[in-house]
């Protein structure tokens, strides 16, 4: 818990403090409405589908008791999903004109994110990471950056790409997570499969 003067009884609580649903509408009601980080009436959405096991929130989540199989893991990270804009969709076309437009849209890309509380925590982390995931994504298209837009803060980033955050992201894989450096041999694949096969 973390002192806070301007909550009900000086105390700010994170959700994943609660041992259910309830317990966090329960103290929505007595006015903790950081609980509520979207507004729309529900404190911490999250415990809707889950129970927590005893531990921090990326230990086993413990599944509903109709779901089969092992608990389904709970990663420490956050995610972002961000989907290509008018204005990104026209660059790409200029660095490929001969690539056509895949036929579905393009495909979302998703990045992971350290843990967070509240929307404007996550605001605050893509603010930081924005510049990398933007160079990410313009990457695969062009590897000149003089062709790049700039500057790429995060107003630039909202005109170029929409994006939504998840505070949960499971894990039913049991095989243990693992890390790939993005060289310049993985870049020239991922480059010949957006020109050989349509993203979408």
């Amino acid at each position: 818990m973390i002192p806070d003067g301007t909550t009900p009884g000086g105390r700010r609580y994170r959700c994943k403090e609660f041992d259910s649903y309830a317990s966090a509408q329960e103290l929505l009601r007595e006015g903790h409405t950081y609980l509520d980080s979207n507004g729309d009436g529900e404190a911490c959405e999250s415990l809707k589908h889950y129970r927590w096991s005893a531990g921090p929130a990326w230990m086993h989540c413990l599944p509903w008791p109709r779901c089969p199989g092992p608990p389904m893991k709970i990663v420490n990270r956050c995610a972002v999903t961000i989907a290509p804009r008018q204005p990104f969709i026209e660059w790409a076309q200029r660095q490929q004109p001969d690539q056509p437009l895949p036929p579905g849209g393009f495909e979302p890309g998703l990045y992971l994110l350290t843990a967070y509380e509240t929307r404007e925590q996550a605001i605050e982390l893509l603010a930081q990471g924005c510049e990398e995931i933007f160079c990410a994504e313009l990457e695969t298209w062009s590897s000149d950056p003089a062709t790049w837009p700039s500057p790429r803060n995060l107003a630039l980033f909202q005109e170029w790409f929409a994006f939504q955050f998840f505070d949960l992201v499971g894990d039913q894989s049991q095989e243990p997570l693992a890390h790939y450096e993005v060289d310049e041999s993985f870049l020239d694949d991922l480059r010949s499969a957006t020109k050989d096969s349509p993203l979408g």
